[in-house]
């Protein structure tokens, strides 16, 4: 679900914010890997509703 890889991302860039090195690295790179994915969901979400408004038509 889109809410949950949303709130996730954003608990993870929060820690990294307070976290320093490398540690801090690899929890911005996880916040960012988990927004991608949320981004290519809501890509698809609004593909089927477009799909699905032009069946509809």
């Amino acid at each position: 679900d889109v809410k949950t890889v949303l709130s996730d991302a954003e608990e993870l860039l929060k820690q990294a914010a307070s976290t320093t090195g490398e540690k801090a690295a690899e929890l911005r790179e996880r916040g960012m890997g988990l927004l991608k994915q949320a981004k290519e969901k809501a890509q698809d979400l609004q593909d089927a509703v477009v799909t699905k408004s032009k069946a509809a038509a």
